[in-house]
């Protein structure tokens, strides 16, 4: 796991010119805390789960704003367990589902 060669200084200059930085991906592997320390293994001390949108949070996220107040099953990793907790839902299932 390593940065692309002048991914740090590209990121730093933006942030300069005052963008706001978000990191998206589809894997639903990892919560947004998980990869907030992945980040800051590689260096990048700034990113904070404000700054990633995961499918993981977008599926809790989700199920919050519907009200949804029940259990859910997940077949799914440890990153959507981690959301749905952040966000008061209570599950079934998990990685040994998957």
């Amino acid at each position: 796991d390593t940065l692309i060669e002048g991914i740090k200084e590209t990121l730093d200059l933006l942030r300069r010119l005052g963008k706001r930085l978000v990191f998206v991906t589809n894997n639903s592997t990892r919560s947004r805390k998980q990869y907030a320390a992945k980040f800051r293994k590689l260096g990048l001390d700034w990113v904070t789960e404000e700054n990633i949108f995961a499918s993981s949070f977008a599926a809790a996220a989700y199920l919050k704003a519907q009200g949804f107040n029940k259990k859910a099953y997940v077949i799914g990793e440890d990153g959507i367990l981690g959301e749905l907790e952040t966000v008061g839902i209570q599950y079934l299932g998990g990685p040994a589902d998957a």
